[in-house]
């Protein structure tokens, strides 16, 4: 083996490369490689955001929230100027994009779906929003129904190498990905942030509390188990909690229309070594969630593993 390859494989070199990159975060002259999630009190948990090469996924019990919160998750981050890839097999681009347009503007999705905007503000707003999204050079949408996993490791591969989106992957759901053998899409995700160097996140549906019942239980038909797969093959797994018979309570907006329902996000696995649950605020009328105050108690706290 030659000096140049046992160079590549050292231990000095992948510690001196890591060195180098925590003092250059530290003096300001890198960013940080964990695109924020922009929710302040997760990224805290999380050691900074979304890790690259790693699988993230988010699971939430049937009409919680998990298309909004990866449509509150691109709302944050092309703030920033965060390179997105959004699949979406299972809804169009057009009304994920009057979504993230409600999201934005925080006015209700109703309004914006029904083009029944009250008065010059709301219609304002609406247009400062799309402008927003018009004029970021950062997102991208895949709306392909049931969309083959080949299909579209190629379609982000091409983007990421040819059109340099080379940030963040975001896939709602994985259960609307085909393939012949189901259950290696979690493994071909994870190979995929692995080669294209980013996070890739993913929504699927399933509870905490289920996930909770069923480790206790042991496992004992994987086979048929694919949240279990997804959750043991992810290197970070957060939970969505939502109490939809709560009713909502109204927030601070100056409009005195939007309501607000308590939220958690549960970091229920994280290989950077935190987990806890996170308190975030759900806006009924925009269908999205949103940063809150932390209480100071056990319940909002990350602790180590």
């Amino acid at each position: 083996m030659d000096s140049e390859l046992l160079s590549k494989y050292s231990a000095k070199e992948a510690i001196t490369n890591c060195m180098n990159n925590i003092l250059r975060i530290m003096e300001g002259s890198l960013p940080s490689s964990a695109p924020s999630t922009g929710f302040s009190a997760l990224d805290h948990c999380l050691g900074g955001g979304f890790y690259c090469k790693e699988l993230i996924a988010i699971g939430a019990a049937h009409s919680t929230g998990k298309t909004a919160f990866a449509i509150s998750l691109i709302r944050n981050m092309i703030k920033d100027d965060t390179k997105i890839l959004f699949f979406s097999p299972e809804e169009p681009v057009s009304n994920i994009a009057k979504r993230l347009i409600a999201s934005i503007a925080h006015l209700p999705l109703k309004h914006i779906s029904e083009a029944n905007l009250s008065g010059e503000d709301e219609f304002d707003r609406v247009m400062n929003a799309a402008d927003i999204i018009y004029e970021s050079d950062s997102l991208y949408f895949v709306d392909i129904p049931r969309i083959r996993i080949e299909t579209l490791k190629a379609i982000a591969r091409r983007l990421h190498y040819n059109e340099s989106v080379n940030c963040i992957i975001i896939i709602d759901d994985v259960d609307a990905i085909t393939t012949e053998q189901y259950q290696i899409i979690t493994e071909e995700l994870k190979d995929l942030a692995m080669e294209l160097d980013i996070p890739v996140v993913i929504t699927f549906q399933g509870s905490w509390k289920e996930h909770k019942q069923e480790t206790q239980a042991g496992f004992a038909d994987c086979s048929r188990c694919t949240a279990e797969r997804i959750t043991r093959v992810a290197d970070t797994v957060i939970f969505l909690e939502r109490n939809i018979h709560i009713p909502p309570e109204r927030d601070d907006d100056d409009d005195g229309r939007t309501c607000v329902q308590m939220a958690k996000a549960i970091v229920a696995k994280n290989n950077n070594g935190h987990h806890g649950t996170i308190n975030l605020g759900f806006s009924t009328l925009s269908a999205s969630f949103e940063n809150i105050a932390q209480p100071q108690d056990d319940e909002s706290e990350c602790y180590e593993n």
